[in-house]
């Protein structure tokens, strides 16, 4: 059964939970909830990340253009250029969380 822990949460733009046993992620973005597994966190943040460079010079903020592709066949996330900036911000925070946490254990199991 899964016990999830909060590495990221906004009411307005969502949130991203991980469970202590498994370590899945639960993404949620707007009308969308995704999960995976958490060693996959990085490769989508660098999907996100080559997205955001490719339409950095997009002039309309507001319009969802931007196609982010999902690993199942005719799947795939449309973001505004704003909203993609907001899931590269959750991400980003999720995984500075995930980091953080890391070093808390190691360093949790040291004995000074």
């Amino acid at each position: 059964m899964c016990s999830y822990q909060k590495l990221y949460y906004h009411e307005n733009i969502g949130y991203v939970f991980r469970c202590v046993h498994c370590k899945c992620l639960q993404l949620a973005f707007g009308n969308v909830l995704l999960t995976f597994e958490e060693s996959m966190l990085g490769d989508f943040m660098q999907v996100l990340d080559m997205h955001e460079q490719s339409y950095r010079n997009m002039p309309d903020e507001g319009v969802r253009q931007i196609r982010i592709p999902l690993p199942f066949e005719g799947m795939a996330l449309l973001l505004s250029k704003s909203e993609l900036r907001q899931l590269i911000h959750m991400t980003d925070g999720a995984d500075t969380e995930l980091r953080v946490l890391a070093l808390m254990e190691t360093f949790g199991d040291l004995k000074i």
